[in-house]
């Protein structure tokens, strides 16, 4: 009969309950433990300090760059607005609509020559008028 030695007994009793695989894992637990610990304080003791606001007081502009068929001007005095449609061309935008809070037709001119970047001179020539009661 062949004695075992004791430290092959040690691994053969290591082996057959898997010991081997269990031990250094709560080594390996805690090392992940401590070293998430580390970098989450690290990650939430930095400053914020945004550079950036958000602003909505305004509007958005928004530009665009397209050929000027016709402008529809429609001035209804009653209400006290005037409402444009803007032909275009070249564009896959094919009309405009507009609405301005004012009756008079110098307003009115230089208003859609200040939203669409064009003459004032140009918008008289391209400009058909309605007024309604």
């Amino acid at each position: 009969m062949a004695f075992l030695r004791p430290s092959s007994l040690k691994k053969l009793h290591l082996k057959r309950l898997g010991l081997e695989f269990w031990l250094p894992l709560p080594c390996i637990a805690l090392l992940f433990w401590v070293g998430g610990d580390v970098v989450n304080q690290q990650l939430l003791s930095y400053a914020y300090h945004p550079n950036r606001y958000l602003q909505t007081d305004d509007p958005p502009r928004i530009q665009f760059s397209a050929s000027v068929l016709a402008i529809e001007v429609e001035i209804n005095q009653r209400l006290k607005f005037t409402k444009v449609i803007v032909k275009t061309t070249n564009s896959p935008l094919k009309a405009l609509e507009l609405e301005f809070p004012l009756t008079e037709v110098t307003d009115v001119e230089a208003a859609i020559s200040s939203e669409l970047n064009i003459s004032v001179k140009t918008v008289k020539d391209l400009s058909r008028f309605q007024f309604k009661e």
